[in-house]
């Protein structure tokens, strides 16, 4: 009889310790899901400007200026604009005109 009833406490011990971890997961997930999409939004963001960067400076230098402004854009809409736009330009003044980038 002891020992069936230690098989069973070990048992539910074990069940009640893997129910706690998937309730700890699932939860843990739920706090840094926010956090997730929006690294994976900046990280997308990143890749976007770092394109649009390298192509520009294919025809040359990059006023920091219109460099400045182009890190600080995060709409991943006007991003995937900028690089087209900086693919078909003839240079970084044609594209910040094009893109309505004021350069001082």
């Amino acid at each position: 009889y002891e020992a069936a009833m230690d098989l069973i406490i070990r048992a539910n011990k074990e069940t009640h310790k893997e129910a706690e971890t998937r309730m700890l997961k699932d939860t843990l997930r739920e706090i840094f899901a926010d956090e997730l999409v929006e690294e994976r939004t900046e990280g997308k963001a990143e890749g976007k400007t770092g394109a649009v960067l390298l192509l520009l400076s294919e025809h040359g230098n990059i006023p920091e200026d219109l460099e400045k402004a182009v890190l600080r854009e995060q709409n991943e809409d006007r991003l995937n604009e900028w690089v087209l736009l900086a693919a078909k330009v003839a240079d970084s003044s044609d594209f910040a005109r094009a893109a309505g980038i004021d350069l001082e």
